[in-house]
């Protein structure tokens, strides 16, 4: 038999020899077909598939290992969409965003322009680019990659050329430290905090710490305040606290209130801070003469918003007078006992010119020669009308009057009342009386009534002077700087009203600035009615607070010029000799126009070329600028063409025309003037001045105080723009100030200028350091040049 599975041939047996195989079980083999062959090659295949794709995933793998390797050993950095040329307006709203490789964090990039870091991020905007070529340059973990491109100026906002300040001199991070300096000292420009530990920078330097090494915030620091950051000064303070302690300020004041020089022995000093920490102590050291001591001299404090004079327990400390003091922004000063005033009681002295050019030629003269501009100034008695005003707002609770007129003669009309009803009785009289009509003497009558002030009190000492005309009286003998300087000493503040443009407004506008008083001018005697809330607010100096960016702050100085009246309602243009901007133009114009300053005394111009046409006689009048409406022609070209001006046609005497010339023209006066400015900046800072911005601060207060809008001049890197200042505010509690603006570029609103101080970077410098920031229109301005007085 067969066996069943190998076809062998075998016995009659149960297992076959050969394979072993059971013969009682039926296996069935099936021969080899073209299906199994397909299978068997199908297997192969797979097979080799496997292996393929084992070896791409391998390679794939190899691939991926060897990009990360070189990833992590070659990192990259890139910006998107980075071009050639730009426009100005173009880059300054542009967001550039930085782009890396697998082991980048893109938030960590660092960005450059011309050589110094301005921003830290994954994306900037609003890059602080120059008017010309650029470079910028993003770094991140060892990463670099550089860009080259053009800017062009493409606004009537900035001017160029000479008027950009080198970016060595910006400060991009507002600390005090410009940018040159923080490489130096290897610190941030983008934060002025550079290791941040909470104390800034400049206060690190200046108090001998290490900016870019962490420092404890909360460990209390003795620092030594010297009046006005002067070495040379002797007084000083002594503050410990933690925190940015060193932000801590002695200054100097002029008191608004008049005390006798008998009873103030030193300077009046406030002191201040902008750090938020509460100090453990605070000790004040006056240097005091050898032979005083305390039983005849004290410490006194004085607060300015209650009136109220405080002796302060005061112990000498060699030669000092030494007290421990509380209270910021309050007045400190060393006084004799002996002659501590009686009481508290403020003063007005009101003083009206009556001169024959206040009435109608007629009942002066009968001379009918004599010209009819120079009479007719005030024939409705505005002038008695805004006095008695001045009275019913002011009241006779707080204040003492006392009346004058005065032609070439002086007229007493009523003496220290306060009797509301005799005051007004009083003014009202010079309807009749004190009418020798022989001339002006406006001087001789402030010398003569300014001796009339109680000095055996203290309070608030204001002398309201009006006039239509030309002193006629010696003035540089009646009235010098010698004696305007004295009365601002005694504390007595000169308020001049100048009526009608016959007026010598600059020698007003002295005797008010010199006094820290006011000048206000009305082109008629319609006009006076405006001036009342001006004068009251001038002289009560209420301290009500208003809301900026939902923080208090309180009016410092206000000048009475309104952006909604004064300025100019059309907007700033560009010329074919000035291609950028005329904003300097319009900003003179309008503060000399607010002035009444034109033209000088001789009827002299250095803006009005021509012959004023009859409409802008009328037109450049302070209460009629904003009220100008230029042609189409005109309004075309600046607002919807944005096409330089032609102002070369000097036969053209359209009043548009006209208008124009005279605003490019001041505009060429006032850059004159900021170019020296300019250049007086850079040289300081070549000499090692280390010139800072705030160092006219209290200047640029006193101008407006007095009354006279102040030129600014604001700079950004691309270039530099000029403003108006109108008012100031201070922030309660802190040295943060607003100041408002009238900006060409935005007409009928008002513009703010936000200023912050801190430390000077550098022991006893000549001021602290305010940063500034103006960006109303995508331009962020970060540096201030106050132009100057007048």
């Amino acid at each position: 038999m067969k066996c069943v599975k190998c076809d062998n041939e075998i016995p009659t047996v149960k297992f076959c020899p050969a394979c072993g195989a059971n013969q009682e079980e039926t296996i069935f083999l099936t021969p080899e077909t073209n299906n199994s062959k397909q299978e068997k090659n199908n297997n192969k295949k797979n097979n080799l598939m496997f292996y393929i794709i084992v070896s791409i995933i391998g390679i794939v793998a190899i691939g991926i290992f060897t990009y990360i390797i070189l990833q992590y050993l070659n990192p990259t950095i890139s910006v998107k969409g980075m071009k050639k040329e730009y426009t100005y307006s173009e880059i300054i709203t542009k967001k550039f965003k930085a782009e890396g490789n697998l082991f980048i964090n893109e938030t960590n990039t660092d960005w450059s322009i011309n050589g110094y870091k301005f921003d830290k991020g994954k994306s900037t905007e609003n890059i602080p680019v120059i008017i010309g070529q650029n470079t910028l340059i993003v770094t991140n973990n060892g990463a670099s990659n550089t860009y080259y491109f053009n800017v062009t100026n493409d606004t009537n906002i900035l001017g160029e050329g000479n008027f950009i300040i080198a970016t060595d001199y910006l400060d991009f991070d507002q600390d005090g430290i410009n940018n040159g300096l923080e490489n130096e000292f290897g610190t941030s420009s983008y934060s002025n905090d550079s290791d941040g530990d909470g104390l800034y920078d400049n206060v690190e330097i200046i108090m001998l710490l290490d900016p870019i090494r962490h420092n404890t915030y909360e460990e209390p620091r003795e620092y030594k305040v010297i009046q006005d950051n002067d070495k040379s000064s002797k007084n000083y303070v002594l503050v410990k606290a933690k925190g940015n302690v060193a932000n801590t300020y002695l200054d100097k004041v002029d008191l608004n209130i008049g005390f006798s020089s008998s009873f103030i022995q030193s300077d009046p000093v406030k002191i201040s801070t902008t750090n938020p920490e509460t100090p453990e102590s605070m000790i004040i050291y006056f240097s005091k003469e050898k032979n005083w001591n305390a039983n005849d001299y004290s410490i006194y404090t004085f607060d300015e918003e209650t009136g109220s004079l405080k002796e302060l327990k005061t112990k000498v400390n060699g030669n000092y007078f030494v007290t421990t003091i509380t209270e910021f922004d309050k007045i400190y000063f060393i006084g004799k006992k002996a002659n501590v005033p009686k009481k508290y009681l403020n003063q007005i002295i009101i003083l009206i010119d009556n001169s024959g050019s206040m009435f109608a030629k007629e009942y002066v003269t009968n001379n009918k020669k004599a010209s009819d501009s120079s009479y007719y100034h005030d024939v409705e008695f505005k002038r008695l009308s805004l006095m008695t005003s001045l009275v019913d707002k002011l009241g006779t609770e707080n204040y003492e009057y006392s009346v004058y007129a005065f032609t070439a003669n002086y007229c007493d009309v009523i003496k220290y009342s306060k009797d509301s009803l005799a005051i007004k009785k009083g003014i009202n009289s010079l309807k009749t009386d004190c009418q020798k009509f022989n001339g002006t003497d406006m001087s001789g009558s402030i010398k003569k009534f300014a001796n009339t002030f109680k000095d055996d009190v203290y309070g608030a000492k204001y002398m309201i002077v009006l006039t239509d005309g030309v002193d006629t009286g010696n003035n540089e003998f009646n009235l010098s700087e010698y004696y305007l300087n004295n009365y601002r000493k005694q504390g007595i503040h000169i308020i001049t009203l100048g009526l009608s443009s016959d007026v010598n407004s600059n020698y007003l506008m002295d005797i008010a600035y010199l006094t820290k008083g006011k000048y206000l001018f009305a082109s008629d005697a319609n006009m006076l009615d405006t001036l009342s809330e001006i004068i009251e607010s001038s002289i009560n100096r209420n301290n009500a607070t208003i809301k900026i960016d939902d923080k208090d702050y309180t009016l410092v100085a206000d000048s009475g010029f309104q952006v909604e009246r004064d300025s100019f309602s059309f907007k700033n243009f560009i010329s074919e000799d000035s291609p950028y901007s005329n904003s300097y133009g319009f900003s003179y114009l309008a503060k000399q126009i607010y002035l009444n300053k034109i033209f000088n005394e001789d009827g002299k111009s250095d803006i009005v070329k021509n012959k004023l046409t009859d409409i802008n006689k009328d037109r450049l009048i302070k209460g009629n600028v904003y009220n100008i409406e230029l042609s189409d022609t005109y309004a075309n070209e600046i607002y919807k063409n944005n096409t330089p001006i032609n102002l070369t046609d000097k036969n053209n005497q359209d009043d548009d025309y006209q208008l124009l010339q005279i605003i490019n023209q001041a505009f060429k006066v006032q850059s004159k003037k900021f170019i020296t400015k300019i250049n007086d900046f850079v040289l300081k800072h070549f000499q090692g001045q280390f010139y800072d911005y705030d160092t006219d601060l209290n200047k640029l207060i006193d101008e407006l105080q007095s009354g006279s809008p102040a030129m600014l001049t604001l700079s950004s890197s691309a270039g530099s723009h000029s403003v108006l200042a109108t008012k100031i505010y201070k922030a309660v509690d802190t040295d943060e100030y607003v100041i408002a603006v009238y900006d060409s570029n935005i007409p009928g609103r008002e513009g703010k200028i936000y200023l912050k101080r801190t430390t000077a970077y550098y022991e006893y410098a000549n001021s602290s350091y305010y940063s500034v920031n103006y960006n109303e229109y995508d331009i962020e301005f970060t540096n201030m040049l106050y132009l100057g007085q007048y």
